[in-house]
């Protein structure tokens, strides 16, 4: 990504204040959402045919976090809640303490978030690892708590904004 070049130009003796707003992009921090159409194979193994959508950050490439509901979600679950888990841990799915489920999948939307703040990629990294490790609540859709909403707690939480960045093709 190249810089971008800002060109002003004041008169002999005349002032000019300038506010500029650079953000930092990590190139190591890619946030990931699929949404694909069908229906579900199976419990586990092919996942080329989902019926759901979800968002889920991946960090340097071996690492990811995502929200997931804790069971299979009814009509009804949708809107009333059910207990949340990071990256669908449990038995009958492949997500780890460190992986979701959907780790290294393609997305149909993927961007690398800029920074707002004076931190450095590792503190960034740091702080999301934290965040992801301490979160708990609920999941429901579309209120509440979900995988886009978690994403979107992770961002504001480590001072980070989808302005600036660009979609990775």
């Amino acid at each position: 990504m190249s810089p971008e070049t800002v060109v002003t130009s004041v008169g002999d003796g005349e002032e000019e204040d300038l506010d500029i707003t650079i953000n930092r992009v990590i190139m190591t921090v890619t946030i990931k959402m699929i949404h694909p159409h069908g229906r579900m194979r199976a419990l586990v193994g092919d996942k080329s045919d989902l019926e759901y959508g979800h968002w889920w950050v991946e960090l340097d490439g071996v690492e990811s976090y995502g929200w997931w509901p804790s069971r299979a979600v009814g009509p009804i679950d949708t809107v009333t809640g059910m207990p949340g888990r990071l990256n669908r841990m449990d038995r009958a799915f492949s997500g780890s303490p460190t992986r979701d489920m959907h780790h290294g999948d393609n997305a149909e939307e993927k961007f690398h978030p800029a920074v707002n703040s004076g931190q450095n990629a590792v503190q960034v990294k740091n702080e999301m690892r934290s965040f992801a490790k301490a979160y708990s609540g609920s999941w429901s859709y579309p209120f509440g708590q979900n995988c886009h909403s978690f994403q979107e707690s992770m961002m504001d939480h480590c001072h980070l904004n989808k302005f600036g960045s660009k979609k990775v093709e």
